[in-house]
């Protein structure tokens, strides 16, 4: 059995990656860490700014697109993006804006994840979907629907 401390580490690590903090840490220490109190220290941490990169990490990594950090570390390795200088930082930045738009700002849902057509492009990425002609992108990301099914989804968005 846990005492409150060590269920407070293993509620933060694994929602933040990080150790407890002060509000999860004063609720152990008060041994108020109790079913209810533990849902309401989950959601907010869900919710945080660390959470959000802890569950765009572990997305990531099931979906097994970590070497998008790769090549955004090191764009020479890859023939592909040799050519277009910020393009592995490009698809780096849009799969995590697509996890945190689906996930937290969307559904939320493994379904909505997985079948979602919406596309946050940029004007390095755009080409990728065979858009771009007539688009006028900056730098900046835009979302966008796919009709159709020319996108489908997280796994086959890119053609």
């Amino acid at each position: 059995m846990l005492d409150p401390f060590e269920k407070a580490s293993v509620i933060s690590y694994a929602l933040t990656a990080s150790m407890p903090d002060d509000a999860l840490l004063a609720d152990a220490a008060n041994n108020g860490l109790d079913a209810e109190t533990i849902r309401l220290h989950t959601r907010r941490l869900f919710a945080s700014e660390a959470g959000r990169q802890r569950w765009v990490a572990v997305i990531k990594q099931w979906l097994r697109v970590s070497e998008l950090d790769v090549m955004a570390a090191s764009p020479s390795s890859y023939p592909k993006l040799a050519g277009n200088n910020g393009l592995g930082t490009s698809l780096h930045r849009e799969f995590e804006r697509y996890v945190t738009s689906v996930v937290f700002e969307g559904e939320g849902t493994l379904q909505a994840l997985l079948t979602s057509n919406q596309v946050d492009i940029d004007a390095r990425t755009a080409p990728l979907y065979g858009l771009g002609v007539g688009l006028q992108l900056t730098a900046h990301a835009a979302r966008l629907a796919a009709s159709g099914t020319t996108l489908s989804g997280s796994v086959t968005s890119c053609r």
